[in-house]
This record gives C-alpha cells, sequence and structure tokens, in this order.
C-alpha cells in the first residue's frame, strides 16, 4: 500500500497466523505528490535465488515488482543448518534483522547471537560484510536495509 496523499485503511489478521508489518517513510515531498495505491502480491511475484544452502526472496530492491517512494531493501532469507550468509552492507547504511524461525550469530570477532524472534541492528559508516549462521537448525530471517540518515526536509533537526 501506498498512501501518498492519504487513505484510510483497517485490517484484520485471522487465528491462528504470524504477520509482519512495516511502515517505511517515504521522501515526503514526493510521496505526497502520488495518488494512495493498492497492489496485492503473492508469493510468485517476487524474485528468488538460491546458492549453497542458502534461498533469498527479495522482497524490496532489484527486480522487486514493489516500487516505494524510500531508499530501502527488504530480503526473506531462509539459511540451512550447514551454510553461512555473507551480507555486504554499503557505507552509511543501517541493517536490522528480524529472526523469524530459528537461531544464529555473525561470525566475526563480536561472537553476536541472536535468538528465534529476536531483532538485531547493525550500523555501518563504511563497507562491510557480516556472515551469519545458523545455530542448530535452519535459521530464516527478514533482512531491512536502510539509510542510516536521510537528506529529507522533515529530519533536518538540529542536534
Amino acid at each position: 500500500m501506498q498512501t501518498g496523499s492519504g487513505v484510510q485503511h483497517a485490517e484484520t489478521v485471522p487465528e491462528p497466523s504470524e504477520a509482519f508489518q512495516i511502515w517505511f517513510e517515504p521522501h515526503l515531498s514526493k510521496a505526497i505528490k502520488r495518488s494512495p495505491t493498492y497492489s496485492k502480491y503473492v508469493h510468485e511475484d517476487f524474485p528468488v535465488t538460491s546458492e549453497n544452502g542458502v534461498i533469498i526472496k527479495t522482497i524490496l530492491g532489484e527486480h522487486s515488482p514493489i516500487n516505494l517512494m524510500t531508499d530501502g531493501k527488504m530480503y526473506d532469507v531462509l539459511i540451512r543448518n550447514d551454510a553461512t550468509y555473507k551480507y555486504s552492507l554499503s557505507p552509511n547504511r543501517t541493517l536490522a534483522g528480524l529472526s523469524i524461525r530459528g537461531h544464529g550469530g555473525l561470525i566475526d570477532e563480536s561472537g553476536l547471537r541472536f535468538d528465534n524472534k529476536d531483532f538485531l541492528i547493525i550500523q555501518s559508516e563504511k563497507a562491510e560484510s557480516f556472515t551469519i549462521q545458523p545455530k542448530g537448525e535452519e535459521l530464516r530471517m527478514l533482512l531491512i536495509e536502510i539509510p542510516t540518515e536521510v537528506d529529507y526536509p522533515l529530519y533536518r533537526k538540529p542536534r
């Protein structure tokens, strides 16, 4: 859903179910000029790659059917228990990760570990790569990459 110049909405989620909802802050000066839209997507609409025990579905980013007025990327990543996944984070970007199913950790000097349903945030001023490894079972994560700071007029606040 892209609200553009405004929209009212309500929803219900049948029980039992799991859901994750996120709202991305758009570049307001561009977004308010657009009409509100609603599009429904199904699993097959999104590009999926599979390599070395890692399956990546691109929700936002290159070849995704979703076109937002925001600088964000989102991936649904499934890592087999015997595999690892290397993610390259560009300078001045923030990576947020939600462990949807399973436990894992980063293979680096931090030794960061996370459990099922944990939410982690990694910020970097320089380009960095992180290797994610499942711990004991396959790991499914939602990864979201956004700029650490945005140059939107709304956010130009004195520090």
